[in-house]
């Protein structure tokens, strides 16, 4: 800020009128605002306007489309009123040179260019509407799906039985969205708007090779959230389902990050502040929550300190009246946390009444199978070890995110409800409780780092005691022919009391990378037969 120094942020926009790219240094009104009603404004003779047999006008543009069977009006007099855009959905009149992408990509191409002239590191943030409601796309892009939407994969989700199961509801309205036909026709329309977005990416991504500029440059595709489209009897965001929770993370950096490359590992939007910095040279300014992406890309994160492999996610859509007050929480899941073939959603208030979930998403990938819930009180003990395992890893992540505000410990974030975020997930336990659990019964240890001559991995295993009294474990060993291939520290013994848990890191160091054939972790402790957990690759890297 101040006279004598140059903003860093600038804002790029387009004048009809003149036919000029503009450049504004701060986000004034004019050039806040999208650039779609001013490039539809501005063309306005070229355009249709009358509606045709069977259309109804987009409220966002004001020009005819025409909808299919889910669309809200479908089969309805123009002169019903739109009841919001989440339910305007089918071909839109307008070509592709008018639609709501288009405008927004009007600018890029100055903006590049004035970027890369001036010789400076630079940033371009480059924002897109679609895919979004109203799910009104061009022909260009709409016509040649909708003529193969019989090949369309619609999930078996949208049948809501499963629904009983789970803190979720199915939209109100939503009859139709059990038509594996008329889901069809809306993703027809969903998915022509993101070919939409990925053909400007083209555009830009060969603007870059143009300039010069590619080898160089860090590309990041992503999104915010995903779309429902009619899985578990829902539309739109505002769940943890797959669906709607899981978004795409392209990066592109040549000679750095290797094309092709697929990481499997669950990741977070959380992570990309700190990975621009990171691959950028600049991880000096990083005082973000997120860490750098950079360590699986390269394969150096050995899960040293903690369990680095989770993805963690929270919802939370109160805010404060105008006293202040944040209110009730809502009765659906408040936290995510995901770890290999599970998610856990749980609230995080220990006393709400409502259902947990623990979905398995190897065996129930489209999250049909809650295996808490109602089944809570008879789930198997390899089950309830997985969700306290999951609820331990929430409360680690809490812990560490905790900050100088006490976000997740002090009740004061809660309007002074409760014993602190940490504390209630801490002691909500809504299914059977057992005088001993423990995480895993295998555990698979991921991707080694070569350090000093050595392969070196780290992985944990979680025990504990739901039910009330105490839990003495007399001893915790590794056997086996490999035995010596394995390091134990942490918890090596002694009493967990109900309610509590204990985390033992366990060591893998070897001088070649070969397969583990023959090694286990064997509990001893009051509660019955020892527990053994057998101790692995998940391939021989």
């Amino acid at each position: 800020e101040g006279s004598d120094k140059e903003r860093a942020v600038r804002y790029d926009s387009y004048d009809f009128e003149t036919g000029k790219h503009i450049a504004f240094a701060k986000p004034e009104a004019q050039i806040a605002k999208s650039l779609f009603r001013p490039c539809l404004d501005f063309f306005k003779d070229r355009l249709r306007e009358e509606l045709r047999d069977g259309e109804q006008r987009n409220t966002q543009s004001k020009y005819p489309y025409m909808p299919v069977r889910l669309d809200q009006r479908y089969g309805l007099s123009p002169a019903v009123k739109a009841r919001g855009q989440t339910f305007q959905i089918g071909r839109d009149s307008l070509s592709r040179n008018f639609t709501v992408s288009r405008c927004q990509v009007i600018p890029i191409p100055s903006a590049m260019k004035r970027l890369v002239s001036e010789g400076k590191p630079w940033l371009l943030d480059i924002s897109y509407k679609g895919p979004h409601a109203p799910s009104v796309a061009t022909g260009d892009f709409y016509d040649k799906i909708w003529d193969a939407r019989d090949n369309l994969f619609v999930p078996p989700s949208i049948n809501v039985e499963h629904l009983q199961n789970s803190p979720y509801t199915a939209y109100k309205h939503g009859e139709n969205l059990r038509d594996p036909d008329i889901v069809k026709e809306w993703m027809v329309s969903y998915y022509a708007l993101i070919e939409e977005v990925d053909y400007y990416v083209g555009e830009q991504l060969r603007l870059l090779d143009e300039l010069g500029q590619r080898n160089k440059t860090l590309v990041i595709f992503t999104s915010d959230h995903g779309e429902h489209l009619g899985s578990h009897g829902r539309v739109e965001k505002k769940s943890f389902y797959e669906e709607a929770i899981r978004a795409p993370m392209i990066l592109s950096l040549p000679g750095k990050i290797p094309a092709g490359k697929i990481i499997n590992i669950p990741t977070s939007n959380l992570d990309l502040f700190s990975t621009i910095l990171d691959y950028t040279g600049n991880s000096e300014f990083d005082k973000s929550d997120g860490a750098s992406l950079r360590r699986f890309v390269e394969g150096t994160n050995m899960n040293e300190h903690f369990d680095d492999e989770v993805a963690f996610a929270e919802s939370d859509f109160r805010v404060p009246d105008i006293n202040g007050s944040l209110g009730e929480l809502e009765k659906e899941p408040h936290l995510m946390v995901v770890k290999g073939d599970y998610k856990l959603l749980i609230s995080k208030q220990a006393s709400i009444q409502t259902k947990d979930v623990l979905f398995n998403l190897k065996n129930d990938p489209f999250e049909m199978e809650n295996l808490v819930g109602d089944n809570g009180l008879s789930a198997s003990d390899d089950v309830i070890g997985k969700a306290e395992h999951l609820k331990a890893l929430a409360v680690e992540w809490m812990k560490r995110n905790d900050g100088e505000k006490k976000y997740f410990s002090d009740p004061a974030q809660n309007d002074g409800k409760g014993m602190g975020y940490i504390a209630e997930v801490d002691a909500r336990r809504t299914w059977r409780q057992l005088p001993i659990w423990i995480s895993d019964s295998s555990i698979e240890f991921g991707q080694p780092v070569f350090k000093d001559g050595y392969y070196e991995r780290y992985e944990y295993l979680y025990l504990g005691r739901s039910l009330v009294g105490s839990l003495d474990v007399t001893s915790i060993n590794v056997i086996g022919a490999d035995s010596h291939l394995f390091e134990l520290d942490g918890f090596e013994g002694g009493n967990i009391e109900g309610g509590e848990y204990r985390r033992v890191r366990i060591k893998c160091r070897s001088n070649t990378n070969g397969r583990v054939e023959d090694a286990s972790i064997i509990i001893v402790h009051s509660e019955g037969e020892d527990k053994s957990i057998r101790l692995g690759k998940k391939e021989n890297i």
